[in-house]
């Protein structure tokens, strides 16, 4: 992945009915959690891109997940590292406008 930019962290998943209506219990969520921290301490690089169709286009790589867990109140949180290529840029400023928009 190209240089880092940015750190963020934020809700992957509340436990419940998703937007594509799946249901998540608890236990699926540390699940999730403890195979994706598997894999990042194996030394797998958990990628984020532009959209699923990017396959290897490595200019479409936005951040990489450095981390999951499942907080006290049951949401699976990640942290990730942004690229800083167009798309990681893209992406951060994506983000940083729906802190500032919400609010």
């Amino acid at each position: 992945m190209a240089e880092v930019i940015a750190r963020i962290t934020g809700t992957a998943l509340v436990p419940g009915v998703s937007k594509n209506r799946r249901w998540y219990k608890p236990e699926h969520l540390q699940g999730a959690a403890d195979a994706a921290n598997r894999r990042i301490a194996a030394g797998e690089n958990m990628l984020m891109k532009t959209h699923h169709d990017a396959k290897d286009d490595s200019t479409r790589i936005t951040a990489r997940i450095t981390g999951m867990h499942v907080t006290d109140e049951g949401t699976l949180d990640y942290a990730t590292e942004i690229s800083a290529n167009k798309a990681g840029k893209t992406t951060l400023l994506y983000e940083l406008l729906k802190v500032v928009l919400v609010k």
